[in-house]
Protein backbone atom coordinates (compact mmCIF):
# COMPACT_ATOMS: atom_id res chain seq x y z
CA UNK A 1 0.00 0.00 0.00
CA UNK A 2 1.00 2.97 -0.92
CA UNK A 3 2.48 5.71 1.89
CA UNK A 4 1.11 9.05 2.42
CA UNK A 5 2.53 11.09 4.69
CA UNK A 6 0.73 12.35 7.94
CA UNK A 7 1.51 15.07 10.19
CA UNK A 8 4.20 13.53 12.43
CA UNK A 9 5.40 11.48 10.44
CA UNK A 10 9.09 11.32 9.75
CA UNK A 11 9.88 11.58 6.23
CA UNK A 12 13.41 9.82 6.66
CA UNK A 13 11.92 6.55 7.62
CA UNK A 14 10.24 6.08 4.45
CA UNK A 15 12.01 5.20 0.59
CA UNK A 16 11.45 8.92 -1.50
CA UNK A 17 10.62 6.42 -4.64
CA UNK A 18 7.44 5.90 -6.73
CA UNK A 19 4.57 3.96 -5.04
CA UNK A 20 2.12 1.93 -6.79
CA UNK A 21 -1.24 0.64 -5.50
CA UNK A 22 -3.84 -1.12 -7.06
CA UNK A 23 -7.43 -0.68 -5.90
CA UNK A 24 -10.10 -2.34 -7.72
CA UNK A 25 -10.12 -2.59 -10.98
CA UNK A 26 -9.88 0.18 -12.54
CA UNK A 27 -8.11 2.57 -9.77
CA UNK A 28 -4.07 2.66 -10.34
CA UNK A 29 -2.67 5.39 -7.81
CA UNK A 30 0.74 6.62 -7.87
CA UNK A 31 2.34 8.39 -5.75
CA UNK A 32 5.76 10.60 -6.47
CA UNK A 33 7.40 11.66 -3.26
CA UNK A 34 10.89 13.12 -4.99
CA UNK A 35 13.26 14.13 -3.05
CA UNK A 36 12.49 16.84 -1.34
CA UNK A 37 12.89 19.24 1.93
CA UNK A 38 10.09 20.42 3.06
CA UNK A 39 5.56 19.73 2.78
CA UNK A 40 5.82 22.15 -0.42
CA UNK A 41 8.19 19.86 -2.45
CA UNK A 42 6.17 16.63 -2.27
CA UNK A 43 3.95 15.97 -5.13
CA UNK A 44 1.08 13.02 -4.97
CA UNK A 45 -0.19 12.13 -8.13
CA UNK A 46 -2.64 9.53 -9.22
CA UNK A 47 -3.66 8.22 -12.25
CA UNK A 48 -6.88 7.42 -12.76
CA UNK A 49 -10.76 9.10 -13.54
CA UNK A 50 -11.22 12.08 -15.49
CA UNK A 51 -9.72 14.99 -14.43
CA UNK A 52 -10.33 15.20 -10.72
CA UNK A 53 -8.39 17.48 -8.13
CA UNK A 54 -8.15 16.82 -4.49
CA UNK A 55 -6.15 17.53 -1.74
CA UNK A 56 -4.95 16.00 1.65
CA UNK A 57 -3.86 17.05 4.73
CA UNK A 58 -2.31 20.27 2.20
CA UNK A 59 -0.85 17.31 -0.12
CA UNK A 60 -2.09 17.80 -3.96
CA UNK A 61 -3.50 14.94 -5.32
CA UNK A 62 -4.21 15.31 -8.95
CA UNK A 63 -6.07 12.69 -10.90
CA UNK A 64 -5.49 12.79 -14.81
CA UNK A 65 -7.99 11.37 -17.39
CA UNK A 66 -6.81 7.84 -17.90
CA UNK A 67 -8.19 4.90 -16.35
CA UNK A 68 -11.81 5.19 -15.68
CA UNK A 69 -13.12 5.48 -12.08
CA UNK A 70 -15.62 7.53 -9.73
CA UNK A 71 -14.86 9.86 -7.22
CA UNK A 72 -14.56 7.74 -5.06
CA UNK A 73 -10.79 7.72 -5.31
CA UNK A 74 -10.46 10.97 -3.87
CA UNK A 75 -11.71 10.72 -0.35
CA UNK A 76 -8.42 9.29 1.61
CA UNK A 77 -9.06 9.10 5.03
CA UNK A 78 -11.53 11.64 5.25
CA UNK A 79 -9.15 14.79 4.43
CA UNK A 80 -10.36 15.42 0.29
CA UNK A 81 -12.27 17.85 -1.30
CA UNK A 82 -12.68 17.35 -4.84
CA UNK A 83 -13.82 18.87 -8.02
CA UNK A 84 -15.06 16.63 -10.91
CA UNK A 85 -14.08 18.92 -13.29
CA UNK A 86 -14.18 16.17 -16.44
CA UNK A 87 -16.56 13.86 -15.02
CA UNK A 88 -19.92 13.51 -16.53
CA UNK A 89 -23.17 12.31 -14.95
CA UNK A 90 -23.84 10.93 -18.48
CA UNK A 91 -20.83 9.07 -18.65
CA UNK A 92 -21.32 7.62 -15.24
CA UNK A 93 -24.85 6.10 -16.31
CA UNK A 94 -23.11 4.22 -19.48
CA UNK A 95 -20.40 2.62 -17.89
CA UNK A 96 -23.15 1.06 -14.35
CA UNK A 97 -25.26 0.60 -17.07
CA UNK A 98 -22.77 -0.84 -19.49
CA UNK A 99 -24.23 0.66 -22.18
CA UNK A 100 -22.95 2.25 -25.37
CA UNK A 101 -24.74 5.42 -25.22
CA UNK A 102 -27.75 7.24 -22.72
CA UNK A 103 -30.70 6.30 -24.69
CA UNK A 104 -29.29 2.82 -23.76
CA UNK A 105 -28.75 3.18 -20.61
CA UNK A 106 -32.08 5.24 -19.94
CA UNK A 107 -33.79 2.16 -21.15
CA UNK A 108 -31.38 -0.46 -19.30
CA UNK A 109 -31.45 1.69 -15.78
CA UNK A 110 -35.75 2.09 -16.11
CA UNK A 111 -35.24 5.63 -16.84
CA UNK A 112 -37.29 5.57 -19.84
CA UNK A 113 -38.60 3.31 -22.13
CA UNK A 114 -36.44 2.64 -25.86
CA UNK A 115 -37.30 4.67 -28.54
CA UNK A 116 -39.25 7.06 -26.95
CA UNK A 117 -37.51 10.33 -26.40
CA UNK A 118 -35.03 11.28 -23.70
CA UNK A 119 -36.12 12.98 -20.51
CA UNK A 120 -34.26 15.77 -19.04
CA UNK A 121 -31.48 15.00 -16.41
CA UNK A 122 -31.30 17.64 -13.85
CA UNK A 123 -28.50 18.16 -10.98
CA UNK A 124 -29.77 18.66 -7.52
CA UNK A 125 -26.86 18.08 -5.66
CA UNK A 126 -23.37 18.10 -7.07
CA UNK A 127 -20.52 15.50 -5.69
CA UNK A 128 -20.20 16.03 -1.70
CA UNK A 129 -19.35 13.89 1.36
CA UNK A 130 -22.39 12.31 2.52
CA UNK A 131 -20.92 10.36 4.96
CA UNK A 132 -17.60 8.75 6.42
CA UNK A 133 -17.15 6.43 3.64
CA UNK A 134 -19.21 8.07 0.81
CA UNK A 135 -19.03 11.16 -1.29
CA UNK A 136 -22.83 11.30 -3.12
CA UNK A 137 -23.99 12.92 -6.01
CA UNK A 138 -28.05 13.72 -6.38
CA UNK A 139 -30.04 13.96 -9.88
CA UNK A 140 -33.52 14.23 -10.94
CA UNK A 141 -34.94 12.91 -14.36
CA UNK A 142 -38.16 14.78 -15.56
CA UNK A 143 -39.63 12.75 -18.28
CA UNK A 144 -42.58 13.58 -20.44
CA UNK A 145 -44.95 13.10 -17.40
CA UNK A 146 -43.09 16.22 -15.36
CA UNK A 147 -43.35 14.18 -12.05
CA UNK A 148 -39.97 14.00 -11.03
CA UNK A 149 -37.78 11.37 -9.70
CA UNK A 150 -34.65 11.72 -7.96
CA UNK A 151 -31.76 9.35 -7.65
CA UNK A 152 -28.44 8.97 -5.52
CA UNK A 153 -24.86 8.24 -7.16
CA UNK A 154 -23.08 7.03 -4.05
CA UNK A 155 -19.10 6.36 -4.33
CA UNK A 156 -17.60 4.14 -2.07
CA UNK A 157 -14.19 5.96 -0.34
CA UNK A 158 -13.85 3.46 2.16
CA UNK A 159 -10.33 1.66 2.01
CA UNK A 160 -9.23 -1.95 3.34
CA UNK A 161 -6.79 -3.19 4.00
CA UNK A 162 -7.70 -7.20 2.81
CA UNK A 163 -10.27 -6.18 -0.17
CA UNK A 164 -10.56 -3.81 -2.80
CA UNK A 165 -13.33 -0.82 -2.77
CA UNK A 166 -15.36 -3.11 -4.73
CA UNK A 167 -15.17 -5.87 -2.87
CA UNK A 168 -16.33 -3.13 0.03
CA UNK A 169 -19.39 -2.30 -2.39
CA UNK A 170 -19.94 -5.75 -2.40
CA UNK A 171 -20.38 -6.38 1.49
CA UNK A 172 -22.88 -3.28 1.64
CA UNK A 173 -24.83 -4.43 -0.97
CA UNK A 174 -24.87 -8.10 0.91
CA UNK A 175 -25.87 -6.46 4.21
CA UNK A 176 -28.34 -4.41 2.44
CA UNK A 177 -30.71 -7.52 0.55
CA UNK A 178 -30.32 -9.44 3.98
CA UNK A 179 -31.87 -6.73 5.63
CA UNK A 180 -34.29 -6.56 3.30
CA UNK A 181 -34.85 -10.15 3.76
CA UNK A 182 -35.76 -9.25 7.15
CA UNK A 183 -38.37 -6.72 6.29
CA UNK A 184 -36.35 -3.66 6.15
CA UNK A 185 -37.43 -1.11 3.71
CA UNK A 186 -34.10 -0.24 1.73
CA UNK A 187 -33.65 2.32 -0.89
CA UNK A 188 -34.39 0.45 -4.22
CA UNK A 189 -30.88 -0.61 -5.84
CA UNK A 190 -30.62 0.63 -9.58
CA UNK A 191 -27.21 0.01 -10.62
CA UNK A 192 -23.54 -0.75 -9.12
CA UNK A 193 -20.24 -1.33 -10.06
CA UNK A 194 -16.56 -0.02 -9.63
CA UNK A 195 -17.15 1.31 -6.58
CA UNK A 196 -20.46 3.01 -7.16
CA UNK A 197 -23.95 2.70 -6.55
CA UNK A 198 -27.17 3.97 -8.51
CA UNK A 199 -30.14 4.22 -5.68
CA UNK A 200 -33.64 5.77 -5.47
CA UNK A 201 -33.21 9.01 -3.47
CA UNK A 202 -35.17 9.08 -0.07
CA UNK A 203 -35.83 12.29 0.51
CA UNK A 204 -36.31 13.48 3.77
CA UNK A 205 -34.33 12.27 7.34
CA UNK A 206 -36.81 10.27 9.13
CA UNK A 207 -37.16 12.85 12.56
CA UNK A 208 -38.99 14.59 9.81
CA UNK A 209 -41.89 12.10 9.54
CA UNK A 210 -41.73 11.05 12.91
CA UNK A 211 -43.57 14.95 13.26
CA UNK A 212 -46.11 13.92 10.57
CA UNK A 213 -49.40 12.42 10.33
CA UNK A 214 -47.78 9.21 9.33
CA UNK A 215 -45.60 9.34 12.87
CA UNK A 216 -47.08 6.27 14.31
CA UNK A 217 -46.41 3.86 11.09
CA UNK A 218 -42.62 5.46 10.73
CA UNK A 219 -42.53 4.63 15.12
CA UNK A 220 -43.85 1.30 14.07
CA UNK A 221 -41.19 0.73 11.13
CA UNK A 222 -38.67 1.89 13.33
CA UNK A 223 -39.12 -0.48 15.77
CA UNK A 224 -39.25 -3.10 13.16
CA UNK A 225 -36.01 -2.31 11.58
CA UNK A 226 -34.21 -2.28 15.09
CA UNK A 227 -36.12 -6.16 15.73
CA UNK A 228 -34.37 -6.61 12.32
CA UNK A 229 -30.87 -5.74 13.87
CA UNK A 230 -31.35 -7.39 16.59
CA UNK A 231 -32.47 -10.19 14.77
CA UNK A 232 -29.48 -10.44 12.85
CA UNK A 233 -26.69 -9.40 15.78
CA UNK A 234 -25.51 -6.73 13.65
CA UNK A 235 -24.44 -3.40 16.42
CA UNK A 236 -24.56 -0.16 14.70
CA UNK A 237 -21.89 1.95 15.83
CA UNK A 238 -24.19 4.83 15.92
CA UNK A 239 -27.41 3.39 16.87
CA UNK A 240 -29.81 3.89 14.69
CA UNK A 241 -29.10 7.23 13.26
CA UNK A 242 -28.46 7.04 9.29
CA UNK A 243 -32.58 6.30 9.01
CA UNK A 244 -34.16 8.27 5.93
CA UNK A 245 -37.90 8.70 4.97
CA UNK A 246 -40.01 8.95 2.14
CA UNK A 247 -42.68 10.71 4.53
CA UNK A 248 -44.54 7.73 5.72
CA UNK A 249 -41.99 4.96 6.21
CA UNK A 250 -38.65 4.12 7.53
CA UNK A 251 -35.58 3.44 4.99
CA UNK A 252 -32.09 2.47 6.52
CA UNK A 253 -29.75 3.86 3.81
CA UNK A 254 -25.70 3.07 5.76
CA UNK A 255 -24.58 -0.58 5.17
CA UNK A 256 -21.35 0.41 5.58
CA UNK A 257 -19.04 0.37 8.87
CA UNK A 258 -21.12 2.27 11.06
CA UNK A 259 -23.20 -0.65 10.72
CA UNK A 260 -20.84 -3.38 10.84
CA UNK A 261 -20.91 -7.09 9.80
CA UNK A 262 -23.93 -9.19 11.50
CA UNK A 263 -23.16 -11.96 14.03
CA UNK A 264 -21.76 -9.89 16.66
CA UNK A 265 -21.02 -11.51 19.80
CA UNK A 266 -21.49 -8.36 21.73
CA UNK A 267 -25.20 -7.58 19.98
CA UNK A 268 -28.16 -8.01 22.14
CA UNK A 269 -31.55 -7.43 21.95
CA UNK A 270 -31.57 -4.92 24.86
CA UNK A 271 -28.84 -3.05 23.85
CA UNK A 272 -30.41 -2.57 20.06
CA UNK A 273 -33.63 -1.49 21.84
CA UNK A 274 -31.72 0.88 23.87
CA UNK A 275 -29.78 2.17 20.98
CA UNK A 276 -33.73 2.92 19.37
CA UNK A 277 -35.08 4.81 22.45
CA UNK A 278 -32.65 7.13 23.07
CA UNK A 279 -32.07 7.73 19.15
CA UNK A 280 -36.03 8.56 19.04
CA UNK A 281 -35.63 10.89 22.16
CA UNK A 282 -32.29 12.47 20.16
CA UNK A 283 -34.89 13.07 17.35
CA UNK A 284 -36.96 15.21 20.10
CA UNK A 285 -40.04 12.63 19.61
CA UNK A 286 -42.25 12.23 23.01
CA UNK A 287 -42.23 9.09 24.05
CA UNK A 288 -43.60 8.35 27.86
CA UNK A 289 -43.14 5.39 29.98
CA UNK A 290 -46.09 3.28 28.90
CA UNK A 291 -45.25 4.16 25.12
CA UNK A 292 -41.55 2.99 25.73
CA UNK A 293 -43.11 0.17 27.39
CA UNK A 294 -45.74 -1.18 25.08
CA UNK A 295 -43.12 -0.92 22.31
CA UNK A 296 -40.70 -2.61 23.96
CA UNK A 297 -43.79 -5.54 24.34
CA UNK A 298 -43.74 -5.05 20.62
CA UNK A 299 -40.04 -5.21 19.78
CA UNK A 300 -39.44 -8.32 22.08
CA UNK A 301 -42.03 -10.44 19.96
CA UNK A 302 -40.81 -9.22 16.66
CA UNK A 303 -37.19 -9.82 17.51
CA UNK A 304 -38.33 -13.81 18.27
CA UNK A 305 -39.82 -14.58 15.20
CA UNK A 306 -38.34 -14.81 11.69
CA UNK A 307 -39.43 -13.19 8.80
Amino acid sequence: MPFIEKPGDDEDTHDANREAYSHGDRFHLVFDLGKRHDQQHKNCEGRAPRGMLGRYCGIPIRIRPGNRDAPAILAIAGKVRFMAKGWSLEEELCQLARAPDLAVAFAKLGFAVDGQKLPRIRTVMDWHRSGAETYSYIFAILPTSNIERRYRLKACVSFGSNTTVEGILQLWILRRSVLAAEGVTVPKLIASGSGVILEEEIPLHVSKALQSVSSETVLAQLLNIAAAIARLRFLPVDGLADVRSRGNDAVYVDFGSDLGAPNRVSSSPDIIFRQLIEQIERWRYTLTTAHVDALLESYLARVSLSV
